[in-house]
């Protein structure tokens, strides 16, 4: 089994991130929709969500993909997540002072929260 980005074996409760994740494995793909709508979002032949259409089709479409790739987003953000938590204990090995500290800690405080948004 491949460790997680956190260095724990998701599965097993002991990954806080990937053990909390309820949604449909990914990859998502846009479909043409179907019961009159302009897209679907499907996973495996399996769908997610149906799109309405909005009075902007650049929106609609956006949308679509936008949605489409949440599955991908969420691991990216993960994996952002575990290097900036590397970097961050690499700034407290450095005893420099520096202003970069503040704001990887920021960053991770936003993936933390985006995270936990999108698997709560």
């Amino acid at each position: 089994m491949e460790k997680c980005n956190c260095g724990a074996y998701p599965g097993n409760g002991n990954c806080p991130i990937h053990d909390n994740i309820r949604h449909t494995p990914g990859p998502w793909e846009t479909s043409r929709g179907a019961q009159n709508y302009p897209f679907s979002i499907e996973s495996e032949s399996k769908t997610i969500a149906f799109i309405k259409m909005q009075t902007e089709v650049r929106h609609t479409t956006a949308n679509a993909k936008l949605i489409a790739a949440a599955p991908d987003l969420l691991e990216a953000n993960i994996s952002a997540l575990a290097c900036l938590v590397s970097l961050r204990e690499l700034l407290r090995l450095d005893k420099s002072e520096n202003d970069f500290s503040d704001e990887v800690i920021d960053c991770i405080k936003e993936l933390n929260a985006a995270i936990k948004k999108a698997t709560d």
